[in-house]
């Protein structure tokens, strides 16, 4: 996730932004309510937006795909209005502007952008594929990765809407403010 500056034909104004595979909406079964998500094979740099953004800031407007808009000055393009109600993955963080991770270096300002590791994966299980096959078979992935510290783990969805790397932070804090909440 990463804050951007969007600029239409108005000022710019910062929104939350998720950075994606271009397979992302197809893994988790979304199709656009406009146009067409990320593909691969595109010569400038896309965008979906969300359905709040496109009806706050864009009134609706049916025109919008292929409409060139403004990311921390860059020039990009949007392709899609994401569903009602979708605002991504994992429930956390509210994105209303999905971009392809092929943007991240760019929008990243931190100097260890390119070599801190920032970005989880997400994946649904091939029918008939057992948890302990993705396992095998994301460990022999990670092996083969020339990275000190990368781990694979495979965890059932839950109701949770945030990874696993995230849950004890999530969960103890969350414990920790109820308490003092209660106090």
């Amino acid at each position: 996730f990463l804050p951007v500056s969007v600029a239409a034909d108005d000022p710019p104004r910062m929104v939350q932004s998720e950075l994606v595979s271009y397979n992302y909406f197809a893994m988790l079964r979304v199709a656009p309510l406009l146009g067409r998500t990320l593909v691969a094979a595109s010569d400038v740099p896309q965008a979906v937006i969300s359905e709040q953004l496109w009806r706050l800031r864009f009134n609706r407007d049916a025109s919008i795909v292929g409409r060139r808009i403004r990311i921390n000055g860059r020039e990009g393009v949007i392709t899609g209005v994401a569903p009602a109600g979708f605002i991504g993955a994992t429930q956390l963080i509210r994105a209303d502007l999905w971009l392809s991770t092929s943007w991240f270096a760019e929008l990243n300002p931190a100097t260890n952008a390119t070599t801190v590791p920032s970005f989880g994966v997400l994946g649904r299980l091939a029918a008939g594929a057992t948890r302990e096959q993705a396992e095998r078979e994301l460990d022999s992935l990670v092996a083969g990765l020339d990275r000190a510290g990368l781990t694979a783990q495979v965890d059932a969805p839950d109701a949770l809407g945030f990874g696993a790397a995230v849950r004890p932070a999530v969960l103890g804090g969350s414990a920790l403010l109820f308490s003092l909440m209660g106090l």
